[in-house]
C-alpha cells in the first residue's frame, strides 16, 4: 500500500517521514530543519524543525475542525483514517524490505545468514492504522527466533560480504633458491636440465 500525497505548490518532501518543506524558505532552505546553538553549551548544535513544514495529517485535522457540514466532516475523517492506515502499512513494507518466506538472507548486524520461515502482520482490535509485524527465521546454525528487526542495507543486510582475496601464491621449491648440484656448472642457476647440461658441455 502506497501513499499518494499532493503537497501545496512549492513544497518538497524532506528526510523526515510525512513532512514537506517550502522550497524557498529562507530559514531552512527547503530542508525542513536548521541547526541551532545550545544555550548552555555554544559548541553544541542540534536540528530544529522549521515553521514552514507541512504535514498532511495536520492538514486533514485542520479541515475537519473548520468543516461545518457533518457529512463532509465524516468524509474527511474517513480520508484521514485511510491516510493513517496507508502510512502505517507503507512503513511496515519498508521495515520488512525484500524479505519473503522461504528465502535466505544475510544479516549485516549478526554477520550470519538466515532463512525466513514466516512473516506475520496483525492489526490489534482490527485497527488498520496500527498494524504490527514479526518474522520467524532459522539461522544458519540451526537456531530459530522471532523478531521484527527492520531491513537495513546500511548495515550490510542482503548479501554476505565477498570473501577476502587469497594471499600471494607461494613460490615452488625450485624457485626459492638457485637450483645447483655439485656436478653442475657453478655459473648455472637454471632449473632446466637442458641448460645445465649445455653449461657442462661448454656450449653456453
Amino acid at each position: 500500500m502506497t501513499v499518494e500525497i499532493t503537497p501545496p505548490p512549492g513544497y518538497r518532501e524532506t528526510r523526515m517521514r510525512g513532512l514537506w518543506a517550502r522550497s524557498g524558505c529562507t530559514d531552512c532552505g527547503g530542508a525542513g530543519e536548521f541547526l541551532v546553538t545550545d544555550d548552555e553549551d555554544p559548541t553544541l548544535r542540534y536540528p530544529q524543525p522549521c515553521d514552514c513544514l507541512w504535514c498532511p495529517e495536520a492538514e486533514f485535522e485542520r479541515q475537519i475542525e473548520e468543516q461545518d457540514d457533518p457529512a463532509q466532516q465524516a468524509e474527511l475523517e474517513r480520508d484521514l483514517h485511510r491516510y493513517r492506515a496507508a502510512v502505517a502499512w507503507q512503513q511496515i513494507a519498508e521495515e520488512i524490505g525484500p524479505r519473503q518466506a522461504g528465502r535466505r538472507y544475510w544479516s549485516g548486524y549478526s554477520r550470519s545468514g538466515y532463512t525466513v520461515e514466516d512473516i506475520t502482520i496483525t492489526c490489534p482490535d482490527g485497527d488498520a492504522t496500527r498494524p504490527s509485524w514479526s518474522m520467524t527465521v532459522r539461522w544458519d546454525d540451526g537456531r530459530r527466533s522471532t523478531h521484527c528487526t527492520p531491513w537495513n542495507p546500511g548495515l550490510g543486510d542482503g548479501q554476505p560480504p565477498p570473501p577476502r582475496p587469497p594471499g600471494p601464491v607461494p613460490l615452488p621449491p625450485e624457485l626459492r633458491a638457485p637450483f645447483r648440484r655439485h656436478d653442475d656448472c657453478p655459473r648455472c642457476t637454471s632449473r632446466f636440465a637442458l641448460i645445465r647440461a649445455a653449461h657442462r658441455l661448454g656450449l653456453l
